[in-house]
């Protein structure tokens, strides 16, 4: 009868429902891909950072620059690479070989530039930094507020930290000092670590989806987890200039 409807054919508001759960259960699978390979980078660049800082002091002058230049070049080849290239970080295993070698060079800048600090300094900007993280994805993931459409504005803040930190590197071969270029410093890095904090909003709400405006594709998990992994290392070197103590 015409107003009988087969039981054996799916209802549309359960099409709909099946639907929902599967675009659910495929994010929740990104999500976690997401996450595993950022864990991965943090734990390997922790444990290049913590060789680093053990060998750095008995390591010639001449191998130490080597490293550093070499890991810089590495990592703003990368940087081009993700910017101008984003379809490579979707085939694998291109991203994967991409994310390795980016990891690494960070890895070895971070150990060098902890080695400048004590100990203690570099497990207090760490732990800081770890409340910070935790407490901003719990912030992005519950709050009803969307932050993924403030990209242009967050972008022009990082031209401004650039140009900020041009002019004390300037500033800096000139030979200029005392105590104003100091507080200068203090400034650019507390700036560094708000706008590095937001990045982590925006990011973050950006991998989990849902009814946030934009959203990453579940073929961007390697691009979703290179730009987690660098907030959180720029937030770490930031708090640490700010907390550190030299040695």
């Amino acid at each position: 009868m015409a107003g009988f409807a087969d039981p054996a054919m799916p209802m549309q508001g359960d099409a709909r429902l099946l639907s929902g759960l599967t675009e659910k259960a495929i994010r929740n699978g990104f999500v976690r891909k997401v996450y595993s390979i950022l864990g991965t980078q943090l734990v390997f660049t922790a444990v290049i950072g913590r060789i680093i800082m053990g060998v750095g002091d008995s390591l010639p002058e001449s191998t130490i620059l080597f490293l550093l230049f070499t890991s810089l070049a590495i990592s703003v080849a990368m940087m081009c690479v993700f910017i101008c290239r984003p379809d490579l970080m979707r085939k694998s295993p291109t991203n994967y070989i991409l994310l390795g070698l980016y990891t690494l060079a960070m890895g070895i800048m971070v150990g060098f530039i902890s080695a400048q600090y004590t100990q203690a300094s570099v497990l207090i900007a760490l732990g800081i930094t770890c409340l910070v993280v935790f407490g901003l994805t719990a912030f992005a993931c519950q709050t009803k507020y969307d932050f993924t459409g403030c990209g242009p504005y967050l972008f022009c803040a990082c031209l401004v930290l650039m140009g900020f930190s041009f002019t004390l590197w300037i500033a800096s071969m000139a030979g200029l000092g005392g105590p104003a270029f100091k507080t200068a410093r203090l400034v650019y890095s507390a700036m560094g670590a708000l706008l590095f904090s937001a990045y982590i909003v925006f990011d973050t709400q950006m991998i989990v989806g849902g009814t946030h405006k934009y959203q990453f594709s579940v073929d961007d998990y390697a691009m979703g987890a290179i730009m987690l992994y660098i907030d959180i290392i720029q937030l770490f070197l930031h708090l640490l200039r700010i907390f550190g103590s030299r040695r």
